[in-house]
């Protein structure tokens, strides 16, 4: 990855500029600001007001241009992260919209009211112009492609159950599959997974029945899983049994914590995912 720190000026202004064509490029509301902008200096010119009204109008000007450019950086980045539309990417878009307009707000303050009043009547088509994208745009997850509002999407709120039984519950079989069958690669794989399945477990859910989950994951897993990723490295079978015979008594043991007990996992016997094979491949170690 390349740092682009300690460089030239030059270059740094070049990094800014590109940004700035980009946001013309890409985002409306900063050409519809940009062109209000050149109707303000076109309208100071002809006023002639005193060099303090420049400044005002200038600096107020400015600060809604840069502040819908770090609006269009934060979306940019959220699209990136997070595709899918999600509630707190909403948050974060409403967020950085708001940033917007309080700096609208406040680039129309009229100051004099013989010779600025045109000005701040400019300004205010500028916040007009920014406000009518606030609803669709820029606050409901818009497409980083299309730039259009994406389609409704019905809800999703899965429930604990419901998210230990897609992510963790088929990486302890597949874990306990691979491991038993000697494909130590495979297993490997799926000690990673099984640990990222917790991990977003625990994003999606931080708090469960009034408790810090992710602290009740660490606590009941942590140790487990890194006796169960050390057999695997040893290539140990008899190891590897009783590591995994460990995590799966702690999962029990937790189900057991959040009232659950009648959830009982235990060491699977036998695949239920007949199109995949757990068996090392032919001339594996």
């Amino acid at each position: 990855m390349q740092v682009s720190k300690n460089l030239p000026f030059l270059s740094h202004l070049r990094f800014a500029l590109a940004g700035v064509a980009h946001g013309l490029r890409s985002e409306y509301s900063l050409r519809a600001q940009s062109l209000a902008l050149l109707a303000v200096l076109i309208t100071l010119a002809v006023l002639r007001p005193a060099p303090l009204w420049w400044a005002v109008v200038l600096l107020a000007s400015s600060a809604v241009l840069a502040a819908e450019l770090f609006n269009t950086a934060i979306e940019r980045l959220a699209d990136h992260l997070h595709p899918e539309v999600h509630p707190e990417i909403h948050v974060v878009k409403d967020c950085a919209a708001a940033g917007v307009l309080i700096c609208s707000v406040g680039a129309l303050v009229r100051v004099d009211r013989s010779r600025c009043t045109a000005v701040s009547r400019i300004l205010l088509i500028v916040l007009t112009v920014r406000s009518a994208n606030f609803p669709v745009g820029k606050t409901a997850g818009r497409s980083a492609n299309t730039g259009r509002p994406p389609a409704p999407q019905p809800q999703f709120n899965p429930s604990m159950g419901d998210l230990m039984t897609m992510l963790v519950q088929p990486r302890h079989i597949k874990l306990g599959l691979a491991g038993h069958a000697g494909n130590w690669n495979y297993a490997a794989y799926e000690v990673g997974e099984i640990r990222g399945a917790f991990r977003r477990v625990g994003q999606t859910m931080p708090i469960y029945n009034k408790q810090d989950f992710v602290a009740l994951i660490a606590t009941m897993t942590t140790a487990p899983i890194a006796a169960v990723q050390a057999a695997i490295k040893q290539r140990d079978r008899a190891a590897f049994r009783s590591a995994y015979a460990q995590l799966t008594a702690a999962c029990n043991a937790c189900h057991v914590s959040q009232h659950h007990a009648p959830i009982v996992i235990k060491i699977p016997l036998s695949s239920p995912y007949v199109d995949q094979e757990f068996r090392p491949p032919s001339g594996s170690p």
